[in-house]
């Protein structure tokens, strides 16, 4: 199969239809046509964030996070046990989902995605009982592992990345520290949540703490490329992901071979969260195809 998008950030899509559909193209019911008539795609955006539920006869439900980028849509499609990728475009009318696996290394598998197409149904989405809105990862007290927060964390809203950061098993986070723009995305996305005092895994090596970083984002305003950092912060956590299944004994012994590579790119290119903040206000960030 072809590659779906050649680069996350710039999905280009034409919109047509309606203009309360052009106004708000990724919220609404979408349902499953010919071949995928069996899909249920439910959708509400709340500024660039995008969440909802995609259902399927016989395949239960699966929780839908992600964000705007470009003119699309890209996040994680979620349930208990496993986790994928997804992106969304508009094909006319239409909604097309390519629901991507992932690959060895954590990293979406393009080649390997499954694209589903669907018409709208309802200009509203449907309503869940609240407490499912909220990630089962919080659910509880106990310590969150690293990589299903990874898996998860760019699609919640901010205020559960900072309940979530608080909570994240200590071993395996410690490595967080060696990956600056994994490490500078979370700081943020849990300081902007309302954390005003980072966890120790976080501020480790940091020279700005939550209202610093916060002021700076501010400053910056729009010309921040969150976007094109919020991408290199997936391919680090890819290669995080990769390096912790092979620790946990989860991969073949041939498939960890380079998995330390990753780890030695992070520490090499490391900088700490206000200079991250800074490069990518620069200057547009030319994105990196996985």
């Amino acid at each position: 199969m072809s590659r779906i998008f050649a680069v996350l950030g710039l999905l280009m899509v034409v919109f047509s239809g309606s203009g309360a559909e052009a106004a708000s193209p990724f919220k609404g019911v979408f349902k499953g046509e010919a071949a995928s008539k069996s899909f249920t795609l439910s959708l509400d955006l709340r500024g660039d964030r995008v969440n909802g539920r995609l259902l399927a006869e016989g395949e239960g439900e699966r929780i839908v996070a992600g964000r705007r980028e470009g003119a699309g849509v890209f996040g994680t499609l979620s349930r208990p046990g496993n986790a994928q990728y997804f992106a969304l475009e508009m094909r006319g009318e239409a909604i097309e989902l390519a629901i991507i696996p992932r690959n060895a290394a954590g990293e979406p598998d393009f080649d390997a995605a499954v694209r589903v197409s669907l018409r709208r149904f309802a200009d509203e989405p449907l309503r869940f009982e609240v407490e499912r809105s909220t990630p089962p990862l919080l659910n509880g007290t106990g310590t969150i592992d690293v990589v299903a927060f990874l898996e998860a964390y760019q699609g919640w809203e901010g205020p559960q990345v900072a309940k979530a950061v608080t909570r994240l098993e200590p071993y395996r986070a410690k490595l967080l520290s060696s990956f600056g723009v994994l490490q500078a995305d979370i700081m943020l996305s849990a300081c902007e949540g309302g954390l005003t005092e980072l966890p120790p895994v976080l501020a480790d090596k940091q020279t700005l703490g939550c209202p610093g970083l916060v002021a700076l984002a501010a400053e910056k305003g729009s010309a921040l490329d969150r976007a094109g950092m919020r991408q290199e912060a997936r391919k680090q956590a890819g290669g995080l992901i990769r390096l912790i299944a092979c620790d946990r004994g989860e991969l073949p012994e041939e498939m960890c071979n380079d998995s330390g590579v990753a780890l030695a790119e992070g520490l090499r290119d490391w900088t700490e969260a206000g200079a991250v903040i800074a490069r990518y206000a620069a200057a547009p960030v030319t994105a990196v195809t996985p």
